[in-house]
């Protein structure tokens, strides 16, 4: 369509009605729009369409927003962070095609090293990326780190920007993130350790890193519960809850109202996880391969009790975890792994993975949404399985993202990630509308699969991360001397890579 050919009316409208319009396409839209006509590329060259496209972005895809400091990013930054995703997923796509799985490796276009001049025994460990891939967490000993890799047309920051040093313990067990509950710019740090093998004790931090300077400091007073015989099991967080086993029964506790309780729940699996949705306590048991709904129960305030207060928690609802392509085959040795965690949101549609062996030993992941039904009460709908030829016995650091996750506007993609030695195994899985609204379930999503290459990874390490949203992978590698670590930010795709050739992509 050429300018003279256009509409009048359209062409009338008012430039800020226009720009305000845009703010509903996503930004591969846009990049289709700029061929439409010289008026609507100019239009779609305004910079605060890329904002809008960029934040929009950002909150569809479970990212955090600040990891972008839009206000000192240019326009060709802006429109970068914005595409990056679909340009990763796109490449990804085009060189997986080219050759079979086991041949096809994307190397990194470049690679960005963090470091900690003042203590080269740095440990980095319990990695984990801030989704939006600028921010990086890890521990050292008894430290929380927080680390600014740049975004991408920018550095990283020589050193943390910030570090909070727990006392009275010696060893930290894991770090999560979630967005905070209270504040948009704040995100949430998760911290387990454990305090002479007799107590068990959750942490939660608040952090701003568009603070000046950046502070992590406690976002409420820890949780510390004894230990009996074996260490509790953390089973799952929201930006709210947050549920762990001890002795034979699940805690959970609200870290904004500072509320809890418990309930009896015995022969807790390592891979159990406890969600929370509609008001409902979801919870996967690995060892059965069921999914049980029951009601919220009532919490009661921390301080009025030693001790959390028991109930009864009534199962209401049980949906048994079948293989997809076989209905009457029951999956087992179930690995869950719950997607777009970083919100941490409470309500419907929930969306679940779940890893299994699949029958030549290798990776089975089989996808889930938990939604209401036409008669309102929450059901669980099986999407899809992907298969990955990773061998089960021998992978570890599964991680999920799901790009487009409302069902109905279009077809949902998963990336799945899966470390196996130090080999990454990549698979992107379409899931069929047909298979996804019950009506064939014969047909397996189609995906591709392939592998990135992740130079010096050592073999069988876990502290690795991936953020899709920026084609980054943070992996803790040697560093030049005996007992040294770095961490290496690996890039995917560039700031200067062809949006036009990355959309025409998509279309395969």
């Amino acid at each position: 369509m050429s300018p003279d050919t256009m509409p009048s009316a359209f062409k009338e409208l008012p430039v800020d009605v226009l720009i305000h319009v845009l703010s509903f396409l996503p930004a591969s839209d846009l990049l289709s729009l700029r061929r439409v006509c010289r008026f609507l590329r100019a239009v779609t060259n305004e910079r605060s369409v890329w904002i809008n496209a960029l934040r929009s972005y950002c909150k569809q895809h479970n990212v955090y927003g600040s990891s972008f400091p839009v206000a000192e990013m240019s326009n060709g930054e802006l429109k970068s962070a914005a595409t990056g995703c679909t340009r990763f997923n796109a490449h990804m796509r085009r060189v997986f095609a080219l050759s079979p799985a086991d041949n096809s490796e994307i190397a990194p276009l470049a690679t960005r090293v963090l470091q900690n001049p003042l203590e080269p025994r740095e440990e980095f460990d319990n990695l984990r990326f801030v989704p939006g891939g600028r921010f990086v967490l890890s521990s050292h000993q008894n430290l929380v780190r927080v680390w600014d890799a740049g975004t991408q047309g920018g550095t990283p920051v020589v050193g943390p920007i910030a570090s909070y040093e727990i006392p009275a313990i010696t060893r930290i067990r894991s770090v999560r993130t979630r967005a905070s509950p209270v504040a948009q710019d704040e995100i949430l740090v998760v911290v387990t350790s454990v305090l002479d093998h007799f107590a068990f004790r959750l942490h939660v931090f608040r952090f701003r890193p568009t603070a000046c300077p950046p502070k992590l400091e406690p976002f409420c007073e820890d949780l510390v519960l004894p230990i009996f015989d074996d260490v509790p099991i953390f089973l799952g967080s929201t930006n709210r809850h947050i549920a762990v086993a001890t002795n034979s029964r699940v805690l959970l506790w609200n870290i904004v109202k500072d509320t809890w309780v418990c309930w009896e729940q015995p022969h807790t699996h390592l891979e159990d996880a406890i969600y929370v949705c509609d008001n409902h306590i979801v919870t996967i048991r690995a060892d059965s391969a069921e999914v049980y709904l029951s009601p919220m129960p009532s919490l009661k305030p921390r301080k009025d009790s030693d001790t959390a207060p028991f109930v009864n928690l009534p199962v209401t609802s049980t949906f048994q975890l079948h293989r997809i392509a076989r209905p009457d085959e029951q999956l087992n040795t179930c690995v869950s792994g719950i997607t777009l965690v970083f919100q941490g949101r409470e309500t419907s549609p929930l969306f679940f993975d779940v890893m299994n062996e699949h029958d030549n030993g290798k990776v089975l992941l089989s996808h889930y949404v938990l939604e209401r039904g036409k008669d309102q009460t929450l059901k669980l709908r099986a999407l899809g399985e992907s298969a990955i030829p990773a061998r089960f016995a021998h992978s570890h650091t599964l991680h999920l993202e799901w790009l487009g996750c409302r069902i109905s506007e279009g077809r949902p993609c998963v990336q799945s990630y899966v470390v196996e030695g130090s080999k990454l195994h990549v698979c992107l899985a379409d899931i069929d509308l047909a298979v996804a609204e019950g009506k064939d379930k014969s047909v397996l999503p189609r995906y591709t699969l392939g592998t990135l290459e992740t130079p010096n990874l050592l073999v069988n390490e876990v502290n690795i991360d991936f953020c899709s949203f920026s084609a980054r992978i943070c992996a803790r590698v040697p560093g030049e001397r005996q007992g040294q670590y770095k961490v290496n930010v690996m890039e995917y795709v560039g700031l200067k890579e062809s949006a036009d050739v990355a959309h025409k992509v998509t279309k395969l």
